[in-house]
């Protein structure tokens, strides 16, 4: 990690677990990370709704659709290299 550089929690846990050498699977790192925003954008989604900012709403939807794509390509990914067929 760059000196002075900022860095977010999820960023700064997993640059450490390089730094270690823990050895995690980037795709699923990528799939955690993807997941949590899905969370996220529910979650946005519902408050836009309450807010009544359809501009929002429509924005948000698009961008959990596709982190659901997303989603199911690194499951896909993962199953493949792990010699298993995507359901």
């Amino acid at each position: 990690m760059e000196k002075g550089r900022t860095t977010f929690g999820l960023d700064a846990f997993w640059e450490s677990c390089d730094r270690d050498g823990v050895g995690d699977d980037p795709l699923e790192r990528e799939l955690c990370f993807r997941s949590d925003a899905l969370v996220r954008y529910r979650e946005q989604i519902q408050a836009a709704e309450e807010l009544g900012d359809d501009e929002a709403v429509e924005l948000l939807s698009r961008h959990f659709n596709e982190t659901r794509r997303a989603i199911r390509q690194l499951r896909d990914a993962i199953l493949a290299k792990n010699g298993k067929a995507p359901q």
